[in-house]
């Protein structure tokens, strides 16, 4: 007798919480809130980015766009600073502007390495004051970049 095979019918994914997804990790920059959000493990998600090319991009936007709000905030923070509050007694009394010395340094190592990669071995450390004028500098140059929200 001739065994009957079973075809198996290969199921379609389930793709209705694709749209759903991409608005939450624009919301959230997070791929695990977003597949919180849509009741899915990262598995999934990440196998569906592999199998469906347009969702692939909607998360590639997703991602560049939070990349590029990323940016923004940093030299934000290494032009304008940002205020620390100041306490005494347990109380605030006032702020001061910080700014992110290290954070500017950093970005501009990696916008400009042929510029910022200076090659310094530690017998030719850069004093205090030089440092300081090279932030100040680079930070004005920085400023003649960045469009103002006036």
């Amino acid at each position: 007798m001739e065994q009957l095979k079973k075809k198996s019918k290969a199921r379609k994914p389930n793709t209705d919480w694709h749209d759903k997804f991409i608005q939450a990790l624009g919301r959230t920059r997070s791929i695990g809130q977003a597949c919180k959000v849509v009741g899915v493990g990262r598995t999934t998600a990440y196998n569906h980015k592999e199998q469906f090319p347009d969702f692939a991009e909607a998360w590639e936007e997703c991602t560049l766009t939070a990349i590029e709000d990323l940016e923004a905030s940093a030299l934000k923070r290494a032009i304008e600073g940002h205020e620390k509050a100041v306490f005494h007694g347990g109380a605030q009394v006032g702020g001061v502007i910080h700014y992110e010395t290290s954070l500017t340094i950093y970005m501009l190592k990696c916008l400009k390495p042929d510029v910022y990669n200076i090659d310094v071995s530690a017998t030719e450390l850069l004093s205090a004051d030089q440092t300081a004028q090279a932030v100040r500098v680079a930070i004005e140059a920085m400023k003649q970049t960045v469009p103002h929200d006036d």
